[in-house]
């Protein structure tokens, strides 16, 4: 009986469905904004707060910790930003939230990643 059981697990045992990526046919729908990186890939970010970037004195770039996405991060009021003149992107780190996962993923990387994010919205060579 017990051999039977056993037997009988690992035939009906579930195995974990391969996720899809947002946007791709069957996947979970695209609601964030999104920038396509060199390689193909596309990385999700949001802009939080009212000051327009071009009259900014400050550009800062948030990435969330190991477990978070773009909206876990805390963000100043709106009259702290424009008090401060500060301009904020808060984006989904390779893999999390509706950013697409890195298959060649090394120490480097995530640099990269900041960089061309920095680059696609023209917030300069300091931020």
């Amino acid at each position: 009986m017990a051999t039977f059981l056993g037997w009988l697990w690992k035939v009906v045992q579930l195995k974990p469905q391969k996720s899809k990526l947002c946007g791709s046919v069957g996947g979970p729908q695209v609601t964030a904004q999104r920038i396509q990186l060199k390689d193909a890939r596309w990385l999700a970010y949001s802009e939080p707060g009212c000051l327009i970037k071009d009259i900014a004195k400050f550009k800062i770039i948030l990435a969330h910790g190991f477990t978070g996405s773009r909206l876990d991060l805390l963000r100043p009021s709106p009259e702290m930003i424009e008090e401060m003149g500060v301009y904020v992107v808060c984006y989904d780190r390779a893999g999390h939230g509706e950013s697409d996962p890195n298959p060649r993923k090394w120490l480097g990387s995530e640099a990269s990643d900041v960089e061309e994010l920095a680059d696609g919205l023209e917030l300069g060579n300091k931020f």
